[in-house]
């Protein structure tokens, strides 16, 4: 199987290519998202598993442009953070996800294993524009409608139940996606899009 690990920190992209391939050298690896599309594209690879951190939107980037390109790729997602919102929100761009301790080689080999055994790996299809409309998830047209509506960070994060931080992330995607500068672009977006007042309909 051709396949491309990647991570920040090139220790653990040496360790999951040694728990794959049984120490040998074969995988392909990569510790900069910005070259993640590339080597995928070259090794014409099967599957993508990474490891990523809360808050590194660089990977969250690239599992976005990979999933748009080749929507029948595996992308498997390992990270130390348990922040299930974190988690969901890489889940819901494309890639299967689960928190796994670092060091818990046990469970992340069962993982992937996991995921072979359910007949997830699918060959590169056709692939899409690069110029394809990333769509906002469930959670982020959530937090766009409080932010249209005028509520400031703690505001939201308090009546979503997360923290403060987790609204920041939603709201850098948010404005990513939309192409949006200011919260004025965001409301118009909101209501052109019919977003703020979907809670009421």
């Amino acid at each position: 199987m051709r396949v491309v690990l990647g991570s920040d920190h090139q220790l653990i992209v040496d360790a999951m290519a040694g728990l794959l391939a049984n120490g040998e050298p074969s995988a392909n690896r990569c510790t900069d998202p910005e070259k993640l599309l590339s080597l995928v594209e070259a090794a014409r690879a099967e599957a993508v598993f990474l490891d990523v951190e809360h808050g590194a939107f660089g990977w969250y980037r690239a599992i976005e442009r990979l999933h748009a390109s080749y929507p029948d790729i595996l992308i498997a997602c390992v990270s130390a953070s348990s922040n299930q919102e974190f988690l969901k929100e890489v889940t819901a761009i494309g890639g299967a996800t689960r928190h796994i301790e670092r060091g818990n080689a046990h469970d992340l080999l069962q993982f992937f294993k996991e995921l072979f055994a359910a007949g997830s790996v699918t060959p590169i299809r056709a692939r899409r524009s690069h110029n394809s409309r990333l769509y906002l998830s469930p959670r982020e047209r959530e937090v766009l409608r409080h932010v249209a509506a005028g509520a400031m960070n703690a505001e939201i994060a308090q009546v979503l139940g997360v923290s403060v931080r987790t609204v920041e992330f939603h709201r850098a995607n948010i404005f990513r996606k939309t192409g949006a500068r200011t919260v004025a672009d965001l409301t118009r977006h909101a209501i052109r899009t019919g977003i703020l007042v979907e809670h009421n309909a």
